[in-house]
């Protein structure tokens, strides 16, 4: 799960570049402030690892697969790859001992969110009829 974060990481960095292209500076932001959550959520990993003695086990970052860079090309990756970490962390829980259990309810409550929150997005932009201007909006701080 550690990979999978860094992993979400990247993601992020790359969807950011990507947001700025389309010009959606807002979503451009957002993604940026998205890629940070994913960097600390590796750390949380890392920390609570090495508080129980046993090591994360990393690999490389790999290159984003997105092959449809328009706007509801982007959200669609960002929702497949929120939803994927989550079933990860399921899959993981009933494995873990219960010390590791009790840790990973706080980190599956911060991933639910975080699917939720893209599977919104998704909504968003067919709310906002596919106006990438309207859409962008919707990310103002």
């Amino acid at each position: 799960m550690a990979a999978s974060e860094l992993q979400a990481r990247q993601n992020y960095i790359y969807l950011a570049n990507c947001a700025q292209k389309h010009a959606l500076f807002n979503l451009q932001a957002y993604f940026e402030a998205e890629a940070d959550s994913e960097q600390e959520h590796y750390y949380k990993l890392r920390d609570f690892a090495n508080d129980t003695g046993w090591e994360l086990e990393t690999s490389a970052v790999e290159e984003p697969d997105l092959e449809d860079e328009s706007v509801k090309g982007i959200l669609a990756y960002v929702e497949a790859f929120e939803v994927q970490l989550l079933k990860d962390y399921d899959r993981f829980y009933p494995k873990a001992s219960p010390t590791t259990q009790a840790f990973l309810v706080k980190m599956l409550k911060i991933q639910t969110k975080g699917a939720g929150e893209a599977m919104d997005n998704v909504r968003l932009w067919e709310t906002c009829n596919g106006i990438p201007a309207l859409f962008d909006q919707n990310f103002k701080k």
